[in-house]
């Protein structure tokens, strides 16, 4: 994905938590590994006669939350009282005691991203980083707020750069600092990057070579150290293909845009992510939309417009969270040179903030945690036009998008 990609995130604000302290700046825990239950790919469509590339925005609705049961007042304060305890027990660096008291915490709410996160934080903080690894990446996949997702990431940057992993720490260092200006983050991050190694470009899942489906299968697995899981490939148009791949145990699966040429395949552009655990309030649906083309001069020009949803209900403070994005990439076919999709860029961003239960009694522990300000709804969308000079020209079309993403950015 393009480095703009760190950029396409709506912060919601929130209270943090204590997150490692995170009130005061310092970064909080985070680290990965949560099982998913692999989704289907949903509605590949076909356009069948050349179209106009160009992208107007439609009002979102809000989106509608699964339907979740309220937890008891009691599980809620001990998940409360546990959390806090463990805060407290980290101050004083009783990291071993600390560990206990965020486990019992996720006693009460099994994969809750704050209690996941400092958990990620103390065990690192401990030493044993395997932990440290698997509750920051599963904090990361439940993370609806961006102040425990940023602190998570940070996390398992700093599991990462003490195994020596410099380039892949930097990665979580960015996309940290990406989520929330730290201090903190951007020392350890200008420190790994004093590496070479830290330095190389993030490359697209497998790549680059032609490859038969068992071995594109194969390298997807081995790449993301997930043996046995689905694959799938499913024609999209004239060649191009999306694979369905499962990552993981806890649900996640990518989604990676391929050329098929007799029976290999070429990777050319990852288009999505899905998060399903079957657990946590989260809910994740991935669409490909119809793919629409335009010749420009001797070049083809296609354009994959991918929607991404995600409810996420937290319990753990009685708020939901949804998400809506829409992203595009353009891929260009020309006589006797190889598919490229040199563009890729989110067009639309709806994100929704709200009480779960409104009418639901609120303690005063709970209360401190809560997000301020809601309901909160921030959306951007741009307009999109390919022009015939091969240059696809972005301008805002509603609410405030990244700088960054406006412009003209020639496609050949």
């Amino acid at each position: 994905m393009p480095a703009t990609a760190n950029h396409l995130v709506v912060v919601a604000a929130l209270i943090a938590v204590g997150c490692n302290g995170s009130s005061n700046g310092a970064p909080a825990p985070s680290t990965g590994g949560a099982q998913p239950v692999v989704p289907t790919l949903a509605g590949s469509g076909a356009a069948s006669a050349p179209t106009p590339v160009v992208a107007a925005p439609g009002k979102p609705d809000k989106p509608s939350n699964p339907s979740v049961a309220a937890i008891t007042p009691e599980v809620r304060a001990a998940y409360v009282s546990n959390l806090q305890k463990g805060q407290k027990l980290a101050k004083s660096k009783q990291w071993k005691a600390a560990i206990a008291a965020f486990e019992a915490a996720l006693l009460s709410l099994p994969g809750d991203d704050r209690a996941l996160s400092e958990l990620s934080f103390a065990a690192l903080s401990f030493g044993d980083f395997a932990k440290a690894r698997d509750a920051g990446h599963r904090s990361v996949l439940a993370a609806s707020s961006a102040t425990v997702k940023a602190a998570s990431l940070y996390n398992v940057g700093r599991v990462e750069e003490a195994n020596g992993r410099l380039a892949d720490a930097a990665k979580f260092y960015r996309d940290s600092l990406a989520l929330r200006d730290n201090k903190t983050v951007r020392e350890r991050l200008a420190n790994v990057s004093k590496s070479d190694a830290a330095l190389v470009p993030d490359e697209v899942l497998c790549s680059g070579a032609a490859m038969t489906q068992a071995a594109l299968c194969a390298c997807i697995a081995k790449r993301t150290e997930f043996q046995g899981g689905e694959c799938a490939i499913e024609e999209v148009r004239d060649g191009f293909v999306v694979v369905n791949a499962a990552i993981s145990n806890a649900g996640e699966s990518v989604r990676l845009l391929a050329m098929r040429s007799n029976h290999t395949y070429r990777v050319l552009a990852h288009i999505g992510d899905v998060y399903n655990p079957g657990m946590m309030g989260i809910s994740e649906e991935w669409e490909l939309g119809n793919v629409e083309q335009q010749q420009v001069g001797f070049h083809n020009v296609l354009r994959f417009v991918s929607t991404h949803t995600r409810n996420d209900n937290d319990l753990g403070i009685n708020e939901t969270e949804s998400t809506l994005m829409e992203r595009v990439t353009y891929c260009v076919v020309a006589p006797g040179a190889a598919v490229r999709c040199p563009l890729q860029f989110t067009s639309r961003l709806a994100y929704i903030r709200d009480l779960l239960f409104p009418d639901q009694d609120v303690e005063p522990d709970l209360k401190k945690l809560q997000t301020k300000g809601l309901p909160i709804h921030d959306e951007y969308a741009l307009s999109v036009k390919l022009l015939p000079t091969g240059v696809v020209q972005l301008r805002t079309a509603k609410g405030n998008p990244d700088p960054s993403l406006l412009g003209n950015r020639p496609l050949f």
